[in-house]
């Protein structure tokens, strides 16, 4: 029981900094070319505020989508460990593995 427990919250927190790091990558690269596409406009003569608020909202819209993702990595992945510490332990129950 407590090999699944240590064994869940480590996915969980790999899951987590992955999931982070895609939300920096993210927001890095729409920041990156919002920057270009502004610095090339010539009658723009600051250039740093609308580039912000982009990024800013890059970084709400990758949140919000990798969010739903997290949801859905957290609920599946303790009835895959369950499943497994079931296949492994017997427990008297006969499954049949599929993968």
């Amino acid at each position: 029981m407590v090999s699944n427990a240590l064994q869940l919250a480590t996915i969980n927190s790999v899951g987590d900094f992955i999931l982070f790091l895609g939300k920096c990558f993210v927001t890095a690269v729409i920041g990156s070319v919002a920057l270009v596409i502004l610095k090339a406009d010539t009658t723009l003569k600051f250039y740093a505020v609308p580039t912000l608020v982009i990024t800013l909202f890059a970084f709400f819209v990758a949140h919000a989508v990798l969010s739903l993702y997290e949801v859905c990595t957290v609920i599946c992945i303790p009835v895959f460990i369950g499943r497994t510490s079931l296949l492994e332990d017997g427990c008297g129950i006969h499954f049949r593995q599929y993968f």
